[in-house]
C-alpha cells in the first residue's frame, strides 16, 4: 500500500509542477533585487547620486492668436545618500489573499538624505541646479508575489505626479546630466 500512495503523491506533485501551479514563496534577497532593479530601471548613478530624468512636454494652444508653441523641457533630480527602507513581508496574508494566489506582500520606499534639481530648456538653454535640500521620498514599489509572478505598483512624489501626462521619467546617461 505504502509503494502505491508514494506512487499516486509523485505523479500529483509532478502534475502541478509541469502545470506551474508549485512554487516557492520568494526570498527577502529575491524581493530587494526585484525591488532595486525597478529602481533602477529610470536612474543612473553618477557623482555618488542617483539622477531621474524626466522630459516634459506639454501641448501648445493652437487656439490662441498667434498660437503658442508646445513647452519641453527635462528636469533632473540628483538624489544623494539613498536608503531603502522595508515594510513587509507581510507575514498574515489573508485567507482571502491566498485563494486569489498572493503569497507574499511587502513595499519598499527608497528615500534621500539630500536632492536637488535643474530644468534645461528644448533650445539647451540651461536653468541653476536649485540649492541642497532636504531628503524625500524618491520612490515607493508596493510587491505582491501572486500565483509564481511579482507584481509591483509603484508611487512617484507628489511633484512628479503632478506632472501628469506630461512627463515621462527615464534612466539618463551620466553624460548628459548638467554639472
Amino acid at each position: 500500500m505504502k509503494p502505491i500512495l508514494t506512487a499516486i503523491y509523485a505523479a500529483a506533485v509532478g502534475i502541478i509542477l509541469q502545470a506551474g501551479i508549485a512554487h516557492a514563496v520568494p526570498t527577502m534577497d529575491e524581493a530587494t533585487a526585484y525591488a532595486k532593479n525597478l529602481f533602477t530601471a529610470n536612474r543612473s548613478f553618477c557623482r555618488n547620486a542617483a539622477i531621474t530624468a524626466i522630459d516634459v512636454s506639454a501641448p501648445g494652444r493652437p487656439d490662441l492668436l498667434p498660437p503658442t508653441p508646445a513647452l519641453a523641457h527635462t528636469i533632473y533630480i540628483e538624489a544623494t545618500a539613498m536608503t531603502q527602507i522595508f515594510k513587509g513581508p507581510c507575514l498574515n496574508v489573508s485567507p482571502a489573499d491566498r485563494m486569489n494566489g498572493i503569497e507574499w506582500i511587502g513595499a519598499f520606499t527608497f528615500t534621500s538624505q539630500t536632492f536637488r534639481e535643474i530644468s534645461v530648456g528644448k533650445g539647451g538653454t540651461r536653468g541653476a541646479w536649485t540649492t541642497w535640500r532636504n531628503g524625500t521620498t524618491v520612490l515607493t514599489i508596493n510587491l505582491i508575489f501572486r500565483n509564481g509572478k511579482w507584481e509591483a505598483v509603484e508611487f512617484q512624489p507628489p511633484g512628479i505626479t503632478a506632472l501628469g501626462r506630461y512627463a515621462k521619467i527615464r534612466r539618463p546617461s551620466c553624460a548628459e546630466v548638467p554639472a
